[in-house]
């Protein structure tokens, strides 16, 4: 949050981005950032803002066969304004 702050830009984040190498970068426009989640037995999403930057910011591998990947996404409202930070790890095995 100290780099990209509520309000900032799209161009902000994406300039901070690139500046640290993440991977996956990715600025939709079309639509904002998605949520899914299960309400009971029932699949539901849910989008936040009208437009979001997604980036892959960390990844690291527990021998022999785990991979966790750290994701960054910034939602911007329709004004272009920073509205929401999320991050998720995920890890991968079998």
């Amino acid at each position: 949050m100290k780099l990209t702050p509520l309000g900032s830009k799209p161009e902000e984040v994406l300039a901070l981005a690139k500046k640290k190498n993440l991977r996956n970068i990715n600025y939709d426009k079309s639509r904002g950032m998605q949520k899914t989640f299960y309400d009971g037995a029932n699949q539901k999403e849910e989008f936040t803002g009208d437009s979001y930057i997604f980036a892959e910011i960390g990844r690291h591998y527990t021998f022999p066969i785990f991979m966790t990947v750290t994701n960054a996404y910034w939602a911007f409202d329709k004004t272009g304004h920073l509205i929401e930070i999320r991050v998720d790890k995920s890890q991968d095995g079998p």
